[in-house]
Parts: structure tokens; C-alpha cells; sequence
């Protein structure tokens, strides 16, 4: 296993759960805009996550476009300050 993956301490991991790795995450979204050149490219979906935290991570790395599948995760982009959606 990767050492980056590595959770020396699953005690205090509340299951079921999702674990996220945020420099990694931070990491891949910062390739995706070099990627396709410009924040404004890219429309990430919120339905896997539907995390305010990686919203507002995702709108400080200048992504202002959201997309959403229910009136919920509308609700929360709007709510965490996302304008297009």
C-alpha cells in the first residue's frame, strides 16, 4: 500500500464513512486545472461528495461552476456560495 494512504489509527474512524486525503485531493484538483488550462473549464458534480469542505475548497482554487442532481445538493452549492449552478 502506498504510505500515502496509510491510517495508523483506525479507532477513532467512524464507519461507515468516507475518508479523504486532502493534500491529495487538493493535488488532483490543482492538476485538473492545469489540465484543461483554466478553473472556468471545469463544472464538477457535488453527488459523490456532498461536502461544503470541498465546495469551498474548489471555489478557492477559483472553480465557480457546479453542477448538482437534486433540489439538496442545489440547495448546498448555493448555501456554501456557488453562483452557477
Amino acid at each position: 500500500m502506498d504510505a500515502c494512504y496509510q491510517i495508523d489509527d483506525t479507532s477513532q474512524i467512524i464507519s461507515p464513512g468516507m475518508i479523504i486525503f486532502k493534500d491529495l485531493l487538493e493535488d488532483n484538483l490543482r492538476k485538473m486545472i492545469e489540465l484543461v488550462g483554466d478553473p472556468s473549464r471545469l463544472r464538477p458534480h457535488c453527488k459523490t461528495h456532498k461536502m461544503r469542505e470541498i465546495i469551498q475548497l474548489e471555489l478557492s482554487l477559483g472553480i465557480k461552476k457546479h453542477k448538482a442532481a437534486t433540489f439538496a445538493e442545489a440547495e448546498m452549492l448555493a448555501d456554501t456560495g456557488v453562483k452557477d449552478i
